[in-house]
């Protein structure tokens, strides 16, 4: 069988093979399966050492070598969206990478009032307030050093078993508790008593 391809036609990105690939298989994972109130979105690496142009070596990672994909699943693992990492492209310089993955993969689910639960990597002040805007709400764990980080909570000393807490105009909530060592989350409202978002 013959493969022609017409290069003027051909977009920039390395990965415009794989894409179309990819949209139908991400079409087949949303018709079969809606996912319940908890959706959460990670990243992990497809084994793989051929050449590539956008090839990674994460040396932390069980597969050293291989193509990063961007995740987003429903509760029990299911696969609901997923993205290939493609090395840096041109994006609006007012959003980070993270954020706007995660804007991608929730375009669907977006206004739907569902929960997103993120790692450090992806969690972040601004996000949360611009999910909010859209009816999802965000429990993540945040870095200190992530811009818009309210410093009242950064910056206040609590002794092991305190927490506190600040709300938001918007009802997002940024929270430090102290058991074992500090952890500054964020999260919505109605979730922030919760004992299960700590662990």
């Amino acid at each position: 069988m013959l493969n022609w391809l017409i290069t003027s036609h051909v977009p920039k990105e390395t990965d415009f093979k794989l894409e179309a690939l990819l949209n139908m298989c991400n079409n087949n994972f949303q018709e079969a399966l809606t996912p319940g109130q908890y959706v959460c979105i990670d990243k992990s690496m497809v084994p793989f050492r051929g050449r590539l142009s956008f090839l990674q070596y994460i040396p932390g990672k069980r597969h050293k070598y291989g193509i990063k994909i961007f995740k987003l699943c429903a509760q029990g693992g299911y696969t609901f969206n997923c993205k290939i990492y493609s090395g840096k492209q041109l994006r609006p310089t007012d959003q980070p990478v993270a954020s706007q993955v995660v804007m991608e993969l929730m375009q669907h689910l977006l206004n739907s009032g569902r929960t997103l639960v993120t790692d450090n990597y992806y969690t972040s002040v601004s996000l949360a307030h611009q999910l909010n805007d859209n009816s999802i709400h965000l429990i993540g764990t945040l870095r200190k050093n992530r811009k818009f980080n309210p410093k009242p909570v950064f910056a206040k000393k609590l002794a092991r078993g305190y927490m506190m807490a600040l709300q938001s105009n918007t009802k997002v909530i940024d929270a430090k508790r102290v058991d074992k060592r500090e952890t500054t989350k964020n999260m919505p409202r109605n979730d922030w008593g919760s004992d299960k978002n700590w662990n």
